[in-house]
């Protein structure tokens, strides 16, 4: 069974049992625009083909991504019942590295040695990664939802 049709169902099922419980809809539609958002990641990283990623900017990208799996796992935590921090933002201040990688390349020349398609690759990364970050924002309030539905039923029982 797919995914919508599960959520579909317990759309259904949570209409007719509980008011209170979260949209399945919507956790769904988050869930896919996060999936695009890391392919266009993805697809933004492999443009360059056998070129890399310029060197200043590689080491801001990499700390985007791991930062970004880091947000995936809190989230994941989330849903699983454990506490996160309320301000967690973990991919906030690795997308103003990135942004700031590229600005520093911009005032230092580099970025007029670079061709439109690595400089078009460099703002993309920079918007996808901005996309990612709300999202994951919205994912994650999605979880702490769930979670306190289920720690309120929990202890109900």
């Amino acid at each position: 069974m797919s995914l919508a049709v599960s959520v579909e169902e317990a759309t259904h099922e949570g209409r007719v049992r509980l008011a209170e419980a979260p949209d399945g809809q919507r956790l769904l539609r988050t869930l896919r625009r996060v999936r695009q958002d890391i392919d266009m990641l993805r697809r933004a990283a492999r443009e360059g083909g056998s070129d890399a990623l310029h060197e200043s900017a590689a080491a801001s990208w990499q700390s985007a991504a791991e930062s970004a799996a880091a947000s995936l796992r809190a989230i994941r935590e989330v849903f699983a019942g454990q506490p996160v921090p309320e301000d967690f933002d973990p991919l906030a201040p690795a997308v103003r590295n990135f942004r700031t990688a590229v600005e520093d390349m911009r005032e230092a020349g580099v970025a007029r040695t670079l061709s439109t398609a690595e400089l078009g690759r460099l703002f993309g990364i920079g918007f996808a990664l901005d996309q990612l970050r709300h999202d994951l924002g919205d994912l994650m309030e999605g979880a702490r939802e769930a979670s306190a539905l289920r720690r309120r039923f929990t202890a109900a029982s």
